[in-house]
């Protein structure tokens, strides 16, 4: 009995890897602007990770994950003009990323459906709290 609930307790804290997946931060939508089941993926450079033409179905998951609403599917959006003003001002020129082309921070050049340069990372607004 002892040693199956050791096995019980290495499953729940294995770490499966997922590739193209990211850790992020979920932040709430204060502009109100997402649609409900509507996620905005900002990339670790500060720039959306789905581009403007683009939506695409993501799996959030918070940690521990011991209850069935710790995973959720959601649509990642382009960000609403709304929710830019709010949560992305504009930057003065000479800012990291700026070479006066608009690219985003590190030479990335642009993002893309299903990944690319902005699946490094960063920070998702929810619609849903």
């Amino acid at each position: 009995r002892a040693m199956q609930a050791l096995q019980v307790r290495d499953l729940q804290s294995a770490r499966l890897p997922l590739p193209g997946s990211v850790m992020g931060v979920g932040v709430p939508d204060a502009s109100g602007s997402l649609p409900p089941g509507a996620v905005v993926v900002i990339g670790a450079d500060g720039a959306p990770a789905v581009a403007p033409y683009c939506q695409q179905r993501v799996l959030l998951y918070r940690y521990p994950g011991r209850h069935p609403s710790d995973i959720v599917l959601a649509l990642a959006v382009p960000p609403p003009p709304e929710f830019v003003a709010t949560y992305m001002p504009p930057r003065p020129l000479g800012t990291a990323g700026d070479s006066g082309r608009g690219e985003p921070a590190g030479g990335d050049t642009g993002f893309g459906c299903g990944g690319g340069s902005g699946s490094r990372g960063g920070a998702a607004s929810s619609s849903s709290s």
